[in-house]
């Protein structure tokens, strides 16, 4: 497929999204009470932030503000005032309160942050070690909308990948629309058992994929819906000279769910959903023809000391997939204490996997767990034998973690160490 078709065909993806974002960021934005717009024969005598400090908003936005002093008050302006702080900030909530001011002629307008936005799309940094396959390293550093980052990711996928990425995006209208792009330039490393099963795998590959994401929903409560459509372009490094570079070039969908109620103070409890669908088709000029499907759901429950997590994920891939792609499942997050590269050391075309875990806080934010995790991975049509481990853990607020885990089998009993940290 040509770099004009790949360019039309973004921008068919591109332009259907912006239409999509342009009516529900209207159908969706803030509207201004009606009992404000008695208070426009008032002048602005100060604007105020509540919740958090000036120096939070870029230059721009603090000289806006100031510009208002002294004019009369504008319902819609400072609705749309509103939306940017909002934004700027990651805020749950901006809205403009409007307070007496000196004279009788003039007011005070505070806007009043309150709490933090969600953010479905971040991805934050982790350092992990796990016994069996080593240590895991995804170093992100975020500049405005760009970021760049280094991974040694021997974690996720069936091979290790080591190498640098980029991207950027942009949010328009309160963030509801926000295209980007990533690009990865990475080496693959193959382990034993798998090279045992297969000739020559690739030896890395570069990948870009252009998305538009779409946030049509936000609720009072903390409550968000998303979603990302977009191209991935991945092309692989073959190992023997002079044969073309493999294409493994997919359209990509993600629908993501999360909501968060209560307060940390009293008890707090989140739930979140996520559906992803990858499809590798002819009219892309991909190699591969496949379909994937991976969904995941989990609930947080937080009480005083306590703590329940409930995570459940899966997936199924119909069709010709690269090793990239297949399901690795035994790994820091998923049946842990098995090894992946025993499970199907060329990954699985179809996994389940869950988890419940459970704690109690011993000492300041630290947190002792215990879990079960129960899972299958398999290739056949029929399902796969059902896995089970269990173990212990600390987990700390900051992001760190130590885990004690035990695959439950006959023989021989092993303990496998994973331990790390999200930052």
């Amino acid at each position: 497929m040509s770099g004009n078709a790949y360019r039309s065909l973004f921008g068919l993806v591109f332009l259907a999204g912006l239409t999509f974002g342009i009516f529900t960021a209207s159908a969706f934005s803030w509207n201004v009470p009606d009992d404000t717009n008695v208070n426009s024969r008032y002048t602005v005598e100060r604007i105020e932030l509540s919740g958090v400090p000036e120096s939070k908003l870029s230059a721009s936005l603090r000289k806006e503000l100031q510009q208002r002093v002294g004019e009369k008050f504008s319902p819609e302006a400072f609705a749309k005032l509103a939306g940017r702080v909002r934004e700027e900030v990651r805020a749950r909530l901006v809205a403009p309160k409007l307070l007496r001011g000196s004279s009788s002629e003039q007011i005070r307008v505070v806007f009043e942050v309150s709490g933090r936005r969600l953010d479905l799309l971040a991805k934050p940094s982790r350092l992990t070690y796990h016994t069996a396959q080593g240590w895991t390293g995804d170093l992100t550093m975020q500049l405005g909308g760009a970021h760049i980052g280094i991974v040694s990711d021997g974690d996720e996928y069936v091979e290790r990948v080591s190498g640098i990425k980029a991207g950027y995006s942009h949010g328009f209208w309160q963030d509801r629309i926000r295209p980007g792009f990533e690009w990865q330039s990475m080496r693959s490393q193959f382990h034993r058992s798998t090279l045992d099963r297969t000739p020559e795998p690739y030896r890395g590959f570069e990948l870009f994929q252009p998305e538009v994401t779409f946030t049509p929903w936000r609720g009072a409560d903390r409550e968000e819906i998303s979603f990302s459509s977009g191209l991935r372009l991945q092309r692989f490094t073959n190992p023997s000279p002079g044969v073309n570079r493999e294409a493994s070039h997919a359209l990509v969908n993600t629908l993501r769910y999360r909501r968060v109620w209560g307060e940390e103070s009293t008890g707090e409890s989140s739930t979140h959903a996520e559906y992803r669908l990858r499809t590798g088709l002819a009219g892309l000029g991909s190699d591969y023809r496949f379909t994937r499907h991976e969904a995941e759901a989990g609930l947080d429950w937080r009480r005083g000391r306590h703590l329940v997590l409930l995570r459940a994920q899966g997936g199924a891939i119909n069709g010709d997939a690269p090793l990239f792609d297949r399901f690795a499942y035994g790994n820091a997050t998923t049946l842990r204490g098995w090894n992946k590269f025993q499970l199907a050391p060329l990954g699985a075309n179809k996994a389940i996997a869950g988890t419940l875990e459970a704690g109690t806080r011993v000492w300041r934010q630290t947190m002792l767990t215990a879990f079960f995790d129960s899972g299958a991975v398999w290739n056949q049509n029929g399902g796969g034998a059902v896995r089970n481990s269990t173990g212990l853990g600390l987990r700390a607020k900051n992001g760190f973690f130590l885990y004690l885990a035990v695959p439950l089998r006959a023989n021989p009993v092993e303990v496998v160490l994973i331990t790390g940290a999200y930052f």
